[in-house]
């Protein structure tokens, strides 16, 4: 049986779901559950878990959300950096951004510059947050700036560099759990990683959830890429 993932990342879905089902608005389902980041956060280091990169705000969220609901993100993510600051550097938690923060108005890129370089000597563990994100385009990023810098390993640029590759990826919310998808959600990082989808809503997926995703990764098998040596009572096949 596997050891605990080194690198979890979570596709965070139903925020606004879980908000309708409970006859509130949208932007409260986000609330509460930029909430429950806190809990999985502490519990995961707890359990041995070295980072923990959650999906925030995808790109096409930035162009496809109605201008209302994004203003109620902006303020949240706003709001919730400021107090990230305090509490992450008394758990000695390291803060990170995947992402072009280009695309976000420009108080939250100086806050999050501002928790990022307060944060950058602790050693307990690391969160990074993926705001205004996109796989594709964290890889053309990196490729037109290795080109720029006349380098041929355009992995030195991606915003992950300094990260162990993604062991497990959780994404919540899942109507089926039998189908999933990454949703461009760091597509380089995630070549070997296994995935565990289900259908609790981001809000309701607690430590008791985390576990049993965690358990589920402990269990698998991971190949990757070979072929493992035939047992003898698989008849040979």
């Amino acid at each position: 049986m596997k050891s605990v993932p080194k690198h979890v990342g979570i596709i965070m879905d139903g925020n606004g779901r879980w908000a309708e089902q409970r006859g509130k608005q949208r932007w409260q389902g986000h609330i509460a559950g930029a909430e429950n980041i806190d809990n999985i956060l502490y519990h995961a280091i707890s359990l041995g878990v070295e980072t923990l990169t959650v999906y925030a705000l995808s790109l096409d969220n930035i162009e496809k959300r109605f201008d209302e609901e994004k203003q109620h993100l902006f303020r949240l993510f706003y709001s919730k950096l400021g107090y990230a600051k305090k509490k992450l550097n008394k758990e000695h938690i390291r803060l990170r951004f995947l992402g072009d923060l280009t695309k976000l108005p420009i108080h939250i890129q100086e806050r999050a510059d501002d928790v990022t370089l307060a944060t950058s000597e602790n050693n307990k563990g690391t969160l990074a947050i993926a705001m205004a994100y996109g796989g594709q385009n964290e890889i053309k990023r990196a490729v037109e700036k290795a080109y720029a810098n006349s380098s041929d390993d355009f992995t030195k640029y991606l915003d992950s560099i300094d990260f162990p590759p993604l062991d497990l990826i959780i994404r919540t919310g899942v109507q089926d759990p039998t189908i999933t998808r990454l949703s461009d959600f760091m597509l380089w990082q995630s070549a070997y990683a296994e995935i565990y989808s289900t259908p609790v809503y981001w809000p309701d997926f607690d430590c008791e959830e985390f576990n049993i995703a965690i358990h589920k990764f402990k269990e698998s098998e991971r190949k990757f890429g070979a072929v493992l040596a035939q047992r003898k009572d698989w008849g040979g096949f």
